[in-house]
C-alpha cells in the first residue's frame, strides 16, 4: 500500500503569508478623526495634511472681515477695540479651571512629530504646558524643541474650533486636525473646516 502524498497546497499557519504591515498597525492609539485628517489614502471628501493649502493656495473672499473688525458673536462696547480673540495666550475660562487638560485629538500622539508629518507614540514621561493644554511628547529632543517654538506645534484657539465660537458662540473642542498657513487648527466638523478655508481671514491666529 503506497503512503499518502501531503498535499504540498495548504501550508501550516506559521509558513502562511503575512500582510504587510503598514501605519494602521503602528502601536499609536489615535482618535478615528485623527487618522481620517493624517494617514494617506484618506476619503476624499477629507483632506490630508499634504493636500491642505498653504497660505498662498488658500482662498480668500473678497469682503472677508479683517482681523480688526468685532468677531461675530463676541460682544464689544461701543468705540472699544476688538479683543484678540483666538490669538496668543487666548485660554478660555472653562479651560483655566480644569488644570491644564490635554486636547483628546493629541493626547497620546507627539505633536512635533506630527508637524514633521510623522507619527510618534507620545510618552507620559516628556510633557509641557502651554496656553492652558498639556502637550506630551515622544522623546526629551521633541521636548525642547516644543519649548522653543511652541505656537508653532500647538494647534491655534487653545485646540478650540475657531469656526463654531465665532459663527455659532460655541466653545467646543475639536477633533478633526487641519494646519493651515504653518499653524495647527482642530474642527468639531470637517464642515467647519470646509467653512475656515472660504474665510481664512476672519478665523485664523
Amino acid at each position: 500500500m503506497s503512503a499518502a502524498i501531503p498535499d504540498r497546497g495548504r501550508r501550516p499557519a506559521a509558513f502562511a503569508p503575512r500582510s504587510p504591515v503598514g501605519l494602521a498597525l503602528m502601536p499609536v492609539s489615535l482618535p478615528a478623526a485623527l487618522l481620517c485628517a493624517l494617514l494617506p489614502g484618506a476619503s476624499p471628501e477629507t483632506p490630508t495634511l499634504a493636500e491642505t493649502p498653504t497660505l498662498a493656495e488658500t482662498p480668500t473672499l473678497t469682503e472677508s472681515p479683517t482681523l480688526a473688525e468685532a468677531p461675530t458673536g463676541v460682544p464689544t462696547l461701543a468705540g472699544s477695540p476688538a479683543p484678540d480673540v483666538g490669538g496668543a495666550g487666548f485660554v478660555p475660562a472653562e479651560i483655566a479651571a480644569a488644570d491644564a487638560p490635554p486636547l483628546s485629538a493629541l493626547s497620546t500622539v507627539c505633536v512635533v512629530a506630527l508637524a514633521e508629518r510623522r507619527f510618534e507614540a507620545a510618552s507620559p514621561h516628556f510633557s509641557a504646558v502651554h496656553a492652558g493644554r498639556t502637550y506630551f511628547f515622544a522623546s526629551e529632543q521633541a521636548l525642547q524643541t516644543f519649548r522653543e517654538a511652541p505656537d508653532r506645534y500647538a494647534p491655534a484657539w487653545c485646540g478650540m474650533d475657531p469656526v463654531a465660537y465665532l459663527d455659532e458662540d460655541t466653545l467646543a473642542e475639536g477633533a478633526h486636525l487641519r494646519r493651515h498657513a504653518g499653524r495647527f487648527y482642530l474642527f468639531t466638523t470637517v464642515e467647519n473646516w470646509n467653512v475656515f478655508r472660504t474665510a481664512p481671514g476672519r478665523y485664523a491666529r
